[in-house]
């Protein structure tokens, strides 16, 4: 069993090295799906399986600043715009 499977590898490799061309593309795809599969996974881990790095992290909130006469109606706020906001939250 083990003769066969060594026998096996030695004539691939005999057959890989007949054909470099085929031998570096094949190697070439290989690096980059695997190297795509890494950066997905990172990606994906870092960005939806990880809980996020803040204490209390459910009560994250977007606050948003709407102005109807733009062409666009919803901006992201900024931290000068939120001040006076969060002022009045906490007179209440």
């Amino acid at each position: 069993m083990m003769e066969t499977i060594l026998q096996d590898l030695r004539y691939e490799l005999r057959a890989l090295l007949k054909s470099p061309r085929f031998t570096s593309i094949a190697l070439i795809t290989l690096v980059l799906g695997i190297a795509a599969n890494v950066a997905i996974f990172t990606f994906v881990d870092a960005a939806l399986l990880r809980p996020l790095p803040y204490r209390d992290a459910s009560r994250l909130m977007e606050v948003y600043d709407t102005r109807t006469a733009d062409v666009f109606t919803q901006f992201e706020s900024s931290y000068p715009d939120f001040r006076p906001l969060h002022r009045q939250v906490q007179r209440w």
